[in-house]
């Protein structure tokens, strides 16, 4: 009789336990709605010489970038429409991807989560990722200057704006590289 007791108990505790963690959005389903039916997506992969990591890590103010970089180009008409790049962080404990939506000028159009493994309540809501929009990497791109903080979410938002910080860093290495080779 114990052992059913025991038995209950744990699965009562498995039951009520919160599983943390959500998908909002795939990397097909996410470039489907940034980029049109008309419009040819790339799939694109970047390899940044050491020093053009450390270039892009001092431009972006933070300690190191990776030196593999993927991303999407939408082209319609012949023209870039967009970037699109993932990228993996880790927010406490455990990981998050952010969807960062660049235009052809280097501003940001959009940033979003499409993955967030911890709970719920430490992302930001909605309306925080608007105050991205149009943004540059500048010295301001920070929380507590052009993006606010959000009480609950402070590592969130702080992995946020870094990586987004990353992400702009990385495309303005790039295209300094291509205008080099021409």
């Amino acid at each position: 009789m114990p052992h059913v007791v025991i038995q209950v108990v744990v699965i009562l505790c498995l039951l009520t336990t919160t599983v943390h963690g959500r998908v909002y959005s795939t990397r097909d389903e996410a470039l489907s709605r940034i980029f049109g039916e008309d419009e040819r997506v790339e799939k694109l992969v970047f390899y940044l010489t050491k020093e053009e990591a450390e270039k892009a890590a001092k431009m972006a103010r933070v300690e190191e970038v990776s030196r593999l970089f993927t991303y999407y180009r939408g082209i319609k008409d012949g023209k870039t429409t967009a970037y699109v790049t993932f990228v993996s962080h880790v927010v406490r404990t455990r990981y998050a991807v952010t969807m960062v939506v660049v235009n052809p000028d280097f501003s940001i159009r959009m940033v979003e989560v499409v993955a967030f493994y911890e709970p719920e309540e430490y992302i930001p809501e909605g309306r925080w990722f608007k105050q991205f929009n149009g943004k540059r990497l500048t010295h301001r791109l920070w929380p507590r200057r052009d993006i606010q903080t959000v009480t609950g979410a402070t590592l969130s938002v702080n992995t946020i704006v870094r990586e987004t910080r990353k992400v702009l860093a990385i495309f303005e290495t790039m295209m300094q590289k291509r205008e080099k080779q021409r």
